[in-house]
């Protein structure tokens, strides 16, 4: 497969540092056949959508599907002229404005709280600021 020949990649299945470093090898050549991508990270979702929003990518839609024991998040991001500004929650949750599935999205940032809050109680600082981050961000999005 060459690039460009394609006009769509999907990676699914992987790890959101994963997925990054495979798109980092080939991102100025996506970039220029404006490849859109279509991403199901199984972690570390904050540093995939860090990591397209510094390379020319614009993430217009997010899904948060569910099977019988889990919550996943699918992003499907195009090649962009403006560089957007995310705070620190819309990264580790993604933005309402992009969703598909408000009822979705509100439960996988539910689960995010859940997560962040155990690694809260063995975390410093760090993990404390990010769950109130977090928590004010679904408060007010409500």
């Amino acid at each position: 497969m060459a690039i460009g020949e394609y006009s769509t990649v999907v990676i699914a299945g992987m790890g959101g540092l994963t997925i990054c470093n495979i798109l980092a090898k080939v991102i100025d050549d996506l970039r220029k056949t404006s490849t859109k991508l279509v991403l199901q990270p199984m972690t570390e979702q904050a540093a995939l959508r860090e990591f397209l929003l510094n390379n020319g990518y614009v993430i217009k839609a997010e899904k948060y599907p569910f099977d019988s024991k889990k919550r996943y998040n699918v992003i499907y991001a195009i090649c962009g002229e403006e560089k957007e500004k995310y705070s620190l929650a819309e990264l580790h949750l993604g933005r309402i404005s992009a969703t598909l599935d408000i009822d979705g999205y509100y439960s996988y940032a539910n689960e995010k709280i859940a997560l962040t809050e155990t690694a809260g109680v063995k975390g410093g600082d760090d993990k404390k600021n990010l769950l109130e981050e977090l928590k004010n961000h679904v408060r007010k999005a409500r």
